[in-house]
């Protein structure tokens, strides 16, 4: 609103709330040893407890900003591999690459058709097909790329005498998918072309299985989501000296029912009668126990009951 207000002319002021119990003041700063004392309306106005808000906002921007590098970093590989695709691509639309890939790699059928239904229907649907094929294996190489990426980062935590940087490996890894992409795409339009059903009417897209390629997408991505080493020592330590943090173990006691808590077809039974309705596997365990506590000396017993 006060953007909006100040792109519009309007005169006038405007008012920030902030509390030091927000996230992003508790996330980005530390507010255990500032002692707030708000005046009589609620509000602090100490030169502290601002300077501490301001602190936690260039600290998010920070955080935000170094977010975005990393996306950046990670999909500029993909803007490059992206560029030469559409500039394939952009020559199936407006020349005759596709024509003259296919007519190369299936030359027998090529001319076969030209001659059955004409060049022009030929080649509208070599482009159909050539499209197709590259449009699928750029949606597979953004899938692989996306499934890549979700575990690139425990490269980070090998750890050894060389360091991996995860963007270095996701780099390579990306250029090596992409690299046989557009020949792999030819040879599969060729495949395509050999089989598909193109008559004098054109060519039949669902008789010859090409469907419409789909969507892709794009996320904000951090390099490093379990952090530095450091970071993570300290997490620990913090997790060491933080009171009640180690839960004193407490001792189970069975627990005892009564009877009449019971449903009642269980109620009149005897434990021999308890047993019949037992799986197999159940009564062998208890008397497995029962005759390992029979075993037992008396000396063992007694240690036992020592303990």
């Amino acid at each position: 609103m006060r953007g909006r207000a100040g792109r519009q002319g309007d005169p006038g002021g405007s008012l920030f709330f902030a509390s030091l119990g927000d996230e992003l003041v508790t996330r980005y700063s530390v507010t255990s040893g500032l002692r707030p004392s708000p005046d009589e309306h609620g509000r602090l106005t100490d030169r502290k407890a601002i300077a501490m808000l301001e602190h936690s906002q260039r600290v998010a921007d920070g955080a935000n900003a170094e977010l975005h590098r990393t996306t950046w970093s990670y999909h500029r590989l993909t803007g490059q591999q992206r560029a030469i695709l559409l500039d394939t691509r952009e020559k199936v639309l407006t020349e005759d690459l596709a024509a003259e890939e296919l007519a190369e790699r299936a030359k027998e059928r090529y001319d076969e058709l030209v001659e059955e239904i004409g060049e022009e229907t030929v080649k509208e649907a070599a482009r159909k097909i050539a499209l197709h094929h590259l449009d699928r294996r750029w949606t597979d190489h953004l899938a692989y790329l996306a499934d890549l990426r979700e575990g690139i980062h425990l490269r980070s935590l090998a750890g050894g005498i060389v360091h991996m940087k995860p963007i270095d490996e996701f780099n390579k890894s990306a250029i090596a998918s992409f690299d046989p992409l557009i020949a792999d795409a030819w040879n599969d339009a060729a495949e395509t072309f050999k089989e598909a059903e193109i008559t004098a009417d054109g060519f039949d897209e669902e008789a010859s299985g090409v469907p419409r390629p789909t969507a892709t997408w794009t996320y904000l991505v951090n390099d490093n989501p379990f952090g530095t080493e450091a970071d993570r020592i300290l997490g620990r330590l913090r997790n060491a000296i933080r009171p009640g943090a180690a839960a004193q173990s407490e001792e189970i006691l069975p627990e005892e029912f009564d009877e009449d808590e019971l449903p009642e077809e269980l109620r009149d039974l005897d434990e021999d009668e308890l047993s019949d309705d037992l799986p197999e596997e159940l009564c062998e365990a208890a008397s497995d126990d029962e005759a390992a506590s029979d075993d037992e000396t008396p000396e063992a017993k007694k240690a036992d009951g020592k303990d």
